[in-house]
């Protein structure tokens, strides 16, 4: 039975063979070799990929009450902050996002949108997603809140949608 205590999850090595054994997997020692060094480059690519910068503006929309939120750039980790601060002291009654100048998002940036619209809901106001690009609607869609957040194609389909 596997995690029954006092089993021992060690694992064997045979050191003539130089196969790392485990119930269920053999794995070689340049099989390993190659899967550690691929990972650290990953890693190491990874961490030292800087963001574009994010701007970001926000306009009057067609009717009162009503804000549109350009944003330019990717919206992730490294560059939302400030909007975040902006985002908790503005509070107009529909607020849409205009994310045709942003070509991606990373978790901390869905979390971002998320956030705002919860709040939104919990004060009876609007978030409308505009312009998503094809990799932000596939995040939306990966992680199944395109069926909470109304997106729609272009500012004007979500305004007139108020």
């Amino acid at each position: 039975m596997d995690g029954a205590p006092g089993e021992d999850r060690r694992r064997e090595c045979d050191e003539t063979a130089g196969v790392f054994s485990r119930r269920d997997a053999s794995y070689t020692r340049p099989h390993i070799h190659r899967y550690l060094t691929f990972h650290v480059t990953v890693f190491h690519r990874l961490s030292t990929m800087r963001d574009q910068p994010l701007s970001y503006t926000f306009v009057p929309g067609r009717s009162e009450g009503t804000m549109i939120l350009n944003l330019d750039g990717p919206l992730t980790l490294s560059n939302m902050f400030a909007l975040q601060d902006e985002l908790r002291t503005i509070k107009p009654q529909a607020l849409v996002v205009d994310l045709s100048g942003s070509p991606y998002m990373d978790s901390a940036g869905l979390g971002l949108i998320m956030n705002y619209y919860v709040s939104a809901e919990n004060n009876g106001r609007k978030l409308l997603l505009a312009g998503t690009s094809e990799r932000i609607q596939a995040l939306l869609e990966m992680t199944k809140v395109d069926g909470v957040l109304k997106s729609f194609r272009a500012v004007e389909e979500a305004e007139a949608s108020l």
